[in-house]
């Protein structure tokens, strides 16, 4: 699987599971206060806060998606090591 196939893979999964409602919505009064708070400061530290904004989402969805592909692998694995158990048991303990 590359990237772009895994990226497309998350977000399609994630879109399913917003429609299945069950991604908890923002909270529409907090996130609109937050944003008056922001428009209300001056055009430097809006930027600054912005930017900070930005990082800490991107840091995230970095975290998800090595989160994702880290018990991907480890299913991967599990399902390795539950074969090669599975097989010793029909060779008769080999």
């Amino acid at each position: 699987m590359t990237d772009k196939e895994f990226i497309r893979t998350v977000v399609g999964e994630r879109i399913a599971a917003a429609a299945e409602g069950k991604i908890k919505p923002v909270d529409t009064e907090v996130s609109g206060c937050a944003e008056q708070m922001i428009r209300g400061m001056n055009e430097e530290d809006r930027k600054l806060i912005e930017s900070y904004i930005d990082q800490l989402i991107s840091r995230e969805a970095d975290v998800q998606v090595h989160a994702y592909i880290g018990g991907f692998k480890d299913g991967i694995l599990l399902l390795k090591a539950l074969d090669r158990l599975g097989a010793k048991d029909r060779n008769g303990g080999n």
